[in-house]
């Protein structure tokens, strides 16, 4: 299992486990990640979702079978996985809330822009640097594009500049900034704010 995952009262905190990586996600954990919103959804105790990482970053990228420049039918196969998770958090009939441990760099960048809210630590960076690596970040721009102004996403890509936490709340891109020893009593208290709220059909938000 790539994922810990633990149910709090009415919230469900799914975590990303894979901090020897930088909790780089490949297609095995997107597939649990589909699967661990899609049980949280149907699960009518399950009032509010929230979607965290394990270690000191949230999430750097992908990985396609262990590497970036994996062959082009695993990168198709790592394409749609990663999109389903995109699409059961569109799905889920709940908030899905964003406690973003640390950096949260291309395919982390992208899992951000899934969330109803999103809670940083002020240490944590934002951005879309693949080109750094010689690749154009697909992915993650076609989940995020509606996020930010245009020329902006363009300094991100061709600039290969992060965001500060400070910048990302400028911009829209989290809802609050906090230290990190605030993170978890933050996030809590947000979702306490739901968590008595009457359960949804699933797979269909409020």
């Amino acid at each position: 299992m790539s994922l810990v995952i633990e149910t709090r009262g009415a919230v469900r905190w799914i975590a990303i486990d894979r901090p020897q990586v930088d909790n780089r996600v490949d297609r095995e954990t997107c597939v649990e990640l589909h699967d661990a919103l899609r049980d949280a959804d149907c699960d009518t105790a399950v009032k509010v979702v929230v979607l965290t990482a394990k270690g000191e970053r949230f999430c750097i990228g992908g990985q396609v079978d262990g590497a970036a420049d994996g062959a082009a039918m695993n990168q198709i196969k790592f394409a749609e996985a990663f999109a389903s998770v995109h699409a059961a958090a569109a799905g889920l009939s709940k908030p899905l809330i964003g406690a973003v441990n640390g950096d949260a760099i291309a395919g982390g960048f992208s899992l951000i822009s899934s969330t109803d809210l999103a809670i940083t630590v002020d240490t944590a960076r934002f951005g879309l640097p693949e080109l750094g690596a010689g690749l154009f970040p697909m992915l993650a721009l076609a989940t995020s594009v509606h996020l930010l102004p245009r020329k902006l996403l363009f300094d991100l890509i061709y600039n290969l500049r992060l965001l500060t936490a400070d910048e990302a709340l400028q911009y829209g891109l989290v809802s609050k900034v906090v230290k990190r020893e605030r993170l978890a009593d933050t996030v809590t208290e947000q979702a306490s704010a739901r968590d008595t709220s009457p359960p949804a059909t699933c797979g269909r938000r409020p």
